[in-house]
């Protein structure tokens, strides 16, 4: 009988330090904004939308629209279910590559609006975020 090769769990890819505290301060961020519900009122939706919309068209609008209605569904929800359902939403609707890829630099900082209105971001963080408990 033929023996097996041990199977090995996939590594996770190394990641730089810069990375790495780039995904907390993400973490830390949403953390941040779930104790002060308040402070997201300070965003003005229709700028966000006129924004979206002249950058990244129906398109881009359509996500925001999307985000905004997920947002108002998970308010007062327990976190678990906050990070499944965001976790969920940007995995359906964003193609994870690396910077150089999606903007031609190899240290770009998108900003949320960028990433969902590309439908593209940057693969470190979410393999990073996918290891944390």
């Amino acid at each position: 009988m033929a023996q097996r090769a041990p199977v090995r769990p996939p590594q996770p890819s190394s990641i730089s330090r810069r990375q790495f505290l780039t995904a907390m301060g993400v973490v830390v961020v949403a953390g941040a904004l779930s104790y002060f519900p308040t402070s997201a009122n300070a965003f003005n939706p229709q700028r966000l939308r006129n924004s979206m919309n002249r950058l990244y068209g129906a398109r881009g609008v359509q996500t925001l629209e999307e985000w905004s209605a997920l947002l108002d569904r998970l308010r007062g929800a327990n976190v678990a279910t906050q990070l499944r359902d965001v976790n969920d939403f940007f995995n359906r609707r964003v193609l994870w590559r690396d910077d150089i890829q999606i903007w031609g630099q190899e240290d770009y900082w998108a900003t949320p609006l960028e990433t969902m209105g590309k439908g593209e971001g940057i693969a470190k963080i979410t393999r990073l975020l996918s290891t944390l408990p």
